[in-house]
């Protein structure tokens, strides 16, 4: 055999060898594991990265987001999105299975109504910017607000011509109307969940108001109308429906909660008492309104848990709003007409003038408040975030904040 050829046979063995090694160590190297400590965030917040294998920590590998090689194990998204790639990869290791993270913007709603050219008008405020809800021709009200998705629900109520009133649902501003016009209805706590929408409010049946739900724009009696009544709160937990409110009876008003249309009586009928709000977390049910105090003087703050009742006050109060999140409870109301917000039972004022709290919604550590304030003679819309004021309306005219709740943005 020649030389040409001989070295030509080495080589050729040689590159074989090298081939082979590289594709032995790829096939049997370790598998990276990677984990993060979060994988739906806001925006600004730093997630941490761990990357393992063979239940061995791995400091040294590389991680990349979208593709680009970041400089440690923990990187701070900016920007909204939705399935943003991260992977680990490493010389002699199998690259990482992705990790994906959506990154969203909190967006706070809060609804009411403005005093304006003699009338009453709706509202929501988005991160603080206004929209009218109606055209101003009638009186009308927002009393409820709900966020699912793209989708932004108010419940309220607008005055016909002939001056009663007409339950309304509007969703991305589009009004419905629940009632005909011709009894009296108001909508008042809107829920959504999955593709159905939950209204309570009341209807006149011409001689007492009747407790009413409207699931998907179709009205369910939730009282027989041979009382006053009135529901004021709506909750879906699973498949049951828990509807918070009161009802007339004996010369009473007393607290009620209904469950998939039946109704439980939180107090006795000896005092006057009225349910405004209802939450469930855990299986449990909770319900915020008001009882007429031991001195028989003035309402007083009461949150019931499973029909037990708890005193929050016995000072003239109410509690109008509640919400729970993971082990705190959340109360919202007044005390002596300061606004004031209940956490596990201990308050606190959330000002020094006159003024009401409607409602409160908590998201991890930030707790929001909508509610009012007196200035002078004029009801500022308030928004309070951990207990610091906003001011909604600029004061030149009435206005009240009635709901606060939240909606993730990712894009």
């Amino acid at each position: 055999m020649n030389a040409t050829i001989r070295k030509t046979i080495v080589l050729f063995l040689a590159a074989g060898a090298l081939t082979g090694c590289t594709k032995d160590d790829t096939t049997k190297g370790p598998q990276l594991q990677l984990t993060a400590d979060a994988t739906d965030v806001e925006e600004g917040t730093t997630v941490n990265f761990t990357v393992t294998a063979d239940g061995e920590t791995v400091t040294d590998a590389d991680i990349y987001v979208d593709g680009q090689k970041i400089t440690a194990h923990r990187h701070t998204f900016e920007t909204l999105g939705r399935d943003k790639t991260i992977t680990a990869k490493k010389a002699g290791y199998k690259d990482s299975a992705p990790v994906t993270v959506d990154v969203y913007r909190i967006d706070v709603y809060v609804v009411g109504y403005e005093y304006k050219d003699s009338k009453w008008g709706p509202k929501f405020w988005k991160n603080g910017v206004s929209q009218a809800l109606s055209d101003g021709t009638q009186h009308a009200f927002a009393e409820d607000i709900y966020v699912s998705g793209n989708d932004v629900y108010v419940a309220g109520y607008e005055n016909n011509t002939a001056f009663d009133k007409i339950a309304k649902l509007w969703k991305n501003g589009a009004a419905q109307d629940l009632s005909d016009g011709t009894q009296d209805a108001q909508a008042q706590s809107v829920y959504v969940s999955g593709s159905d929408v939950y209204v309570a409010g009341y209807e006149s049946n011409g001689s007492n108001a009747v407790a009413k739900l409207w699931k998907n724009g179709t009205g369910h009696n939730l009282s027989d109308g041979t009382k006053w009544a009135d529901a004021r709160s709506v909750y879906v937990s699973g498949s049951d429906v828990h509807v918070a409110g009161y009802e007339f009876n004996d010369s009473k008003w007393g607290a009620k909660c209904w469950k998939n249309g039946t109704g439980q009586d939180l107090t006795d009928g000896t005092k006057d008492a009225q349910a405004h709000s209802v939450f469930v977390s855990g299986g449990d049910v909770y319900v915020a309104g008001y009882e007429i105090n031991d001195n028989g003087c003035c309402y007083a703050a009461r949150l019931w848990k499973n029909g037990v009742k708890q005193d929050l006050t016995n000072l003239s109060s109410e509690a109008h709003a509640v919400f729970v999140s993971g082990s705190d409870v959340y109360v919202a109301g007044h005390e002596n007409h300061v606004a004031k917000l209940w956490k596990n039972g201990v308050g606190q004022n959330l000002n020094d003038l006159t003024s009401e709290a409607f409602s409160v919604h908590v998201s991890g550590s930030d707790v929001y408040v909508a509610g009012y304030e007196k200035k002078g003679l004029i009801s500022v819309a308030k928004l309070w975030k951990n207990g610091l004021g906003q001011d909604l309306t600029d004061g030149t005219k009435s206005a009240e904040a009635k709901a606060v709740t939240l909606g993730k943005r990712y894009e």
